[in-house]
């Protein structure tokens, strides 16, 4: 149960930053999506509970980092 409750916290954190940057710097999430994950529908998978692996996480992280 404790791991349900961490990565769905990693989901949302994903998510809000991904938001952040979607705000800051103006990409499209769709862009965003087919930019660190190859997949136009990542972020509104994540909205819809998407639970991201921690590859997946430092990834997009890395890239929004990179591109920001």
């Amino acid at each position: 149960r404790g791991y349900t409750i961490s990565m769905e916290y990693t989901r949302q954190a994903l998510l809000d930053e991904i938001m952040n940057f979607n705000r800051t710097t103006g990409w499209k999430v769709t862009n965003i999506g087919v930019e660190t994950m190859g997949d136009r529908n990542f972020v509104q998978s994540l909205r819809e509970g998407r639970l991201p692996r921690r590859e997946t996480f430092i990834k997009v992280r890395q890239w929004m980092s990179e591109n920001g």
